[in-house]
């Protein structure tokens, strides 16, 4: 597998590089294709006298690409490599490339093996749920709200949902008023073997995403609602359904 590590700028990226990004960002551009080719000639005019981007790329052999992104056009961006023809590339092509510095870092929340989880804590509206794991099958409830008929299979998945729990994005520019953090939607708590606990605060929800804090991390997240709703549980939903009655005997 790739690995990457931030050569430069580490105090604007902010941490460990995203892996998935970068190794999509080397794809993208080890297969870039011009669209056209424009036929305007004034470097400044597309915005390639003094670029908006500039991406070295280095190669093996310790070789070495510049790649220079100028002005917008419909459908597209001014690209060239220095000293050579101006290209025409799709807008999407290198958007990627043009994001703040801290949305290179990585973007992993928690990375709890479910085996490790001992304990799982929920809290949304009116719902307060505990769970404390008897062996590495078997979860007990604890209240505050009891599950009297706990369906197994159902905790397990929740604590596996921390095993490598990723945010789409880091957000940037937001209050905790628009984010709904101020006033969460939920709050999931696990703890493990090691007495470690990990919270998840949910804020609103925008679209298909929600925006979400992660314990010991300073930086507001957006996490696909899918992930975030599977926590979002109450008492009936992980209550196990009843087995089905016994067919009767006819001689």
């Amino acid at each position: 597998p790739e690995t990457w590590r931030v050569k430069e700028g580490q105090a604007l990226v902010g941490g460990a590089p995203d892996e998935s990004l970068l190794s999509a960002a080397a794809g993208m551009l080890s297969r870039l294709d011009a669209t056209d080719f424009p036929q305007e000639t004034d470097l400044a005019a597309m915005g390639l006298d003094k670029p908006r981007l500039k991406v070295e790329i280095a190669l093996t052999g310790d070789r070495k690409l510049e790649l220079w992104v100028g002005a917008e056009l419909s459908g597209g961006v001014f690209a060239s490599q220095p000293g050579q023809r101006v290209w025409q590339v799709n807008k999407s092509s290198v958007q990627s490339l043009l994001q703040d510095p801290v949305k290179w870092r990585d973007k992993t929340l928690a990375n709890v093996p479910a085996a490790d989880v001992v304990r799982l804590e929920i809290r949304h509206g009116a719902t307060r749920l505990a769970f404390e794991r008897v062996d590495d099958k078997i979860w007990k409830s604890t209240g505050p709200q009891a599950v009297a008929n706990l369906d197994q299979g159902k905790v397990q998945i929740l604590a596996s949902a921390f095993g490598n729990l990723r945010a789409e994005s880091i957000v940037t520019g937001t209050t905790p008023g628009q984010t709904g953090l101020s006033a969460p939607t939920g709050v999931l708590t696990i703890t493990s073997k090691d007495g470690k606990k990990t919270t998840l605060t949910v804020g609103a929800k925008n679209k298909q995403q929600y925006y979400v804090k992660i314990s010991d991390q300073p930086d507001v997240f957006a996490v696909n609602a899918f992930y975030v709703d599977r926590f979002l549980k109450t008492p009936a939903d992980l209550t196990a359904a009843p087995a089905p009655a016994a067919l009767g005997h006819h001689p």
